[in-house]
């Protein structure tokens, strides 16, 4: 692997776009879950999903059987997402509290107010904490 600043930096921010899709993800998952539990509950109800790939004049075990295989393959697609952040809540445990809070700014590409940086720091502590990242990857 390459030791060079700039690969470095790079291998860095590929797993900094890796774990915000991961995180937009588990979002979208969780709202996906809540319809189709929603849908689950209320069994009897149309849905434009279930008339598309059944039939209609099915009975409800099959309507709740339907349901909770979406629910079932929604969780096995995501496993994956969970697992990527879980390796994120595992690396901010080794940050301080100010490398924790950039590193939540920039996975969130949000701007704090409370948090004032001047380039050359913010430099230094992306530097910092892609090192920090590239020892924790080559421990595991």
């Amino acid at each position: 692997m390459n030791r060079s600043k700039t690969g470095l930096n790079d291998l860095f921010y590929k797993w900094c776009d890796e774990v915000r899709r991961a995180t937009r993800k588990i979002k979208e998952f969780n709202e996906k879950l809540m319809y189709y539990e929603g849908k689950l509950v209320g069994y009897n109800s149309a849905s434009y999903d279930y008339i598309i790939s059944k039939k209609s004049s099915k009975t409800t075990d099959d309507k709740i059987l339907f349901w909770i295989d979406k629910i079932d393959k929604l969780e096995k697609n995501n496993v994956k997402y969970y697992k990527k952040r879980d390796e994120y809540l595992k690396f901010c445990k080794l940050l301080t509290e100010r490398q924790k809070l950039f590193m939540q700014i920039l996975i969130d590409r949000k701007t704090e107010s409370s948090f004032h940086v001047s380039y050359e720091e913010s430099k230094t502590l992306i530097s910092t904490i892609a090192r920090k990242w590239y020892d924790s990857i080559n421990r595991s």
